[in-house]
């Protein structure tokens, strides 16, 4: 967690203490390299930010509604697609679709 605090303190230039960070998911799959290598992933979810408080130092931010979300599916990661459908699956009642992740996925805690 102390990682997640820093990369996002240095990434917007604002402090989030680590209780505010609530996990979403574990994703375990096998990576792009083949059955050898096997990735963990851990998600994590930050509520009530102050947008208009950060300093954005690699990237850019994308503030959007939920129904515009479709239109950039195809443009995110398979971990971003898996995290993003995550949520959806446990936050809205219409969800995010389905996600084609094109790797075996091991499991989904």
């Amino acid at each position: 967690m102390q990682c997640v605090v820093r990369e996002i303190h240095e990434e917007t230039s604002y402090f989030f203490p680590p209780e505010r960070f609530e996990c979403l998911a574990r994703w375990s799959h096998r990576g792009p390299d083949g059955p050898n290598t096997i990735f963990e992933e851990e998600f994590f979810v930050l509520n009530d930010v102050p947008a208009e408080r950060l300093a954005i130092t690699e990237g850019a931010l994308l503030i959007c509604k939920e129904s515009q979300l479709e239109s950039f599916k195809s443009k995110l990661t398979p971990s971003a697609r898996f995290a993003l459908t995550t949520y959806f699956e446990k936050n809205s009642p219409t969800g995010f679709g389905n996600i084609d992740l094109q790797r075996e996925t091991l499991k989904h805690k």
